[in-house]
């Protein structure tokens, strides 16, 4: 371009440093931000930093794109697309509570009006943006804890039986209790069987259940099967 005499401009410029921050050159977009309207005697523009800051995001410097965001401040040159690309990359680099200053902040919602120019607004995909980040950082913070019971839980639970409060002794006592309503369910069908003199003379076996099918094939002449 120099030596042609093509003189650059911000679009050019903006061209440069996107082309930079596409080869992770971040500290040479810098330099040529800050050297070429300097030598061809312009001005950078709201564009150019707003497309160095989105730069500095992508290669994962969110510091200094916070420093170039409030260079822009300074100027009073913000305007929605600045605040829109800041506030993805803070939900994007998980600094959701700077990300929420900021829309306080464009939409004029603490002690000072919102400092975008008249007639701008700040996107709704930002806002919803934020709003689904802290959504789903609420869900992981409430589910820290949940693992680890399930986990207490599984190794205590006899039988593949899981306690829903995850306590060892809940689950025992559980299981005492179901063992305890099989009984009182087959005791008065034995009681009925030996008031008819059809019930062998032993109380019903009370271990697994296919030797509870076998005593009860063997106490009912009709073949029924059912205790």
């Amino acid at each position: 371009m120099e030596a042609n005499n093509i003189v650059p401009s911000n679009f050019t410029l903006g061209i440069l440093v996107k082309l930079y921050g596409r080869r992770r050159q971040l500290d040479k977009a810098f330099e040529v931000v800050r050297e070429l309207p300097r030598k061809h005697k312009f001005t950078v523009n709201a564009q150019v930093r707003t497309c160095l800051m989105c730069t500095c995001i992508n290669n994962n410097s969110l510091e200094r794109a916070l420093a170039v965001f409030e260079e822009l401040k300074s100027e009073q040159a913000c305007d929605a697309k600045a605040y829109q690309s800041l506030i993805n990359g803070c939900v994007r680099h998980g600094h959701l509570e700077r990300a929420q200053i900021l829309v306080e902040e464009a939409c004029g919602l603490g002690r000072e009006p919102s400092p975008l120019p008249p007639g701008q607004t700040l996107p709704s995909e930002a806002v919803e943006q934020l709003l689904r980040a802290l959504a789903s950082r609420g869900e992981m913070d409430r589910s820290r804890g949940q693992p680890a019971a399930r986990e207490a839980a599984g190794r205590e639970g006899a039988g593949g039986q899981e306690d829903l409060f995850g306590c060892p002794q809940h689950a025992q006592q559980s299981r005492r209790r179901l063992s305890r309503r099989r009984l009182q369910c087959r005791r008065p069908r034995w009681e009925a069987l030996s008031a008819r003199g059809a019930a062998p003379r032993r109380a019903p076996p009370r271990g697994a259940r296919a030797a509870g099918m076998a005593w009860a094939q063997s106490s009912d002449p009709g073949g029924s099967g059912r205790y």
